[in-house]
C-alpha cells in the first residue's frame, strides 16, 4: 500500500474540486485583489497589548474588532439608501453610506481602552439598530481604574460596564439604553421574536423586550461567582466562564462558553417560548 499525504492520492476530480478552475473562479480572484474603499477612524490604531512595546506614534488598541453590519433606510426620494454601521475600540460606533464609506453619523457609546470599547456585533431590525460597548464601572477606560488592580484582562472581566442601546438607525437617535454590570463578551447581539439576546463575559445570557428594553430574564448559564475568585497582584487572571457566542434555531437559542481561568466551557442549549 503506497502511503500519500490527504487529497495526494485522488485524481482531480475525486478532490471535492474540479481539476480546472472554471471561469467565475478566476474572476473571483480578480476581483477580490482590488479594494474599492477604505476608511480608518483612529491614525495609527495598532493592537498593543501591555506585554509588548509600542509602535511610535500608534494609539493603543484602537482598531475595528467587531463585524460590519449591513442594513439599508429609507431615502428622500421614496427608495433606500444601502448603509454600513462598525464600531471600533475607543467605543464609538459609525454608521456609513456603503458606496462611498461617508459618515452618516456617529455615537460614542463607552470610553476606549485595551480590551475596551466594541466587542459584540450589532444587531439590526425594522429601522432600529442595537449596539453594546462596554468600559470601566465609572465610566472611564479600563487602564486607568486604580481601585480594580490586577492586569488588563482582570480588569476587562471585574471592573466593567456594558453600555447597551437601542438607537434609530438612520439618525442615532436613542430609543432606550442600560447599563449592565459586567463587560460585554465577544458574543454578538441577537434578536428574534422581539427578544433582543446579550451575552455577558459574566457567563449570563440577559434578555431583553427589544421595544422597550425591558428585562426579561437573566440565564446564568456557565458562569462563575466573581467573588469566589478574589483579585490578587499583577498575575491575577480572571476566571469565569463567558459566553463566547450564540445562534437562534427553530425555536432554540445556542449558546457557546469559554473559560477565563476556569476548565468550565462547552454549549448550551434553551428551549424558547
Amino acid at each position: 500500500m503506497r502511503a500519500c499525504a490527504v487529497h495526494s492520492c485522488l485524481a482531480p476530480s475525486d478532490r471535492g474540486y474540479p481539476s480546472e478552475p472554471k471561469r467565475g473562479a478566476h474572476l473571483h480572484r480578480e476581483i477580490m485583489r482590488e479594494i474599492v474603499n477604505h476608511r480608518q477612524f483612529t491614525k495609527n490604531d495598532i493592537w498593543s497589548p501591555d506585554a509588548l512595546p509600542r509602535l511610535p506614534g500608534s494609539v493603543r488598541d484602537a482598531d475595528v474588532g467587531i463585524p460590519p453590519t449591513l442594513f439599508s433606510i429609507p431615502d428622500t426620494n421614496g427608495g433606500t439608501r444601502a448603509l454600513v454601521g462598525v464600531g471600533d475600540k475607543t467605543g464609538n460606533y459609525y454608521v456609513m453610506d456603503r458606496s462611498s464609506l461617508d459618515v452618516v453619523w456617529q455615537r460614542q457609546v463607552s470610553q476606549g481602552s485595551l480590551i475596551g470599547g466594541f466587542q459584540s456585533t450589532a444587531a439590526y431590525v425594522d429601522g432600529v439598530l442595537y449596539i453594546t460597548a462596554h468600559e470601566d464601572f465609572f465610566g472611564e477606560p479600563l487602564f486607568t481604574n486604580p481601585l480594580v488592580g490586577g492586569n488588563q484582562s482582570v480588569r476587562y472581566a471585574y471592573g466593567s460596564r456594558s453600555n447597551l442601546k437601542a438607537l434609530d438607525a438612520a439618525t442615532g437617535e436613542v430609543h432606550w439604553e442600560k447599563t449592565i454590570q459586567g463587560p460585554t463578551s465577544f458574543s454578538p447581539l441577537i434578536i428574534s421574536n422581539g427578544v433582543l439576546y446579550f451575552g455577558g463575559a459574566d457567563g449570563i445570557v440577559r434578555a431583553y423586550e427589544a421595544s422597550s428594553g425591558d428585562l426579561l430574564v437573566e440565564l446564568p448559564g456557565l458562569q462563575t461567582r466573581p467573588e469566589a475568585h478574589p483579585i490578587e497582584g499583577e498575575d491575577a487572571v480572571p476566571r469565569t466562564s463567558a459566553v463566547a457566542s450564540m445562534s437562534i434555531s427553530h425555536g432554540h437559542l445556542f449558546v457557546s462558553h469559554l473559560g477565563f481561568g476556569v476548565p468550565l466551557g462547552g454549549m448550551l442549549v434553551y428551549s424558547l417560548p
